[in-house]
């Protein structure tokens, strides 16, 4: 009987040891993602250049300067011309 007292307090301890390791782990993990998130904030409002059109509908352009300013359709792109039935 003793013996039997002896390994549940032994099971007893150990699952304890294993909870307080998962706990020091899992906070461990919620200080550097908090610390992460006060480095690099995800919820700022993006900066960019804001463009109000006729209809008053405010269009944000958040791309970086470099990107914003390149041509969209290349050189190397056919121009339309008007289609002619022979």
């Amino acid at each position: 009987m003793f013996i039997l007292k002896f390994i549940f307090f032994i099971f007893i301890i150990g699952l304890f040891a294993i909870l307080f390791f998962a706990l020091r782990v899992y906070l461990t993990m919620r200080k550097f993602r908090d610390q992460l998130k006060r480095q690099h904030p995800q919820n700022e409002m993006p900066q960019g250049m804001q463009t109000t059109t006729e209809t008053g509908e405010t269009i944000t352009d958040t791309r970086n300067p470099q990107r914003s300013g390149r041509k969209i359709i290349d050189d190397s792109e056919g121009e339309y011309v008007d289609f002619v039935e022979e």
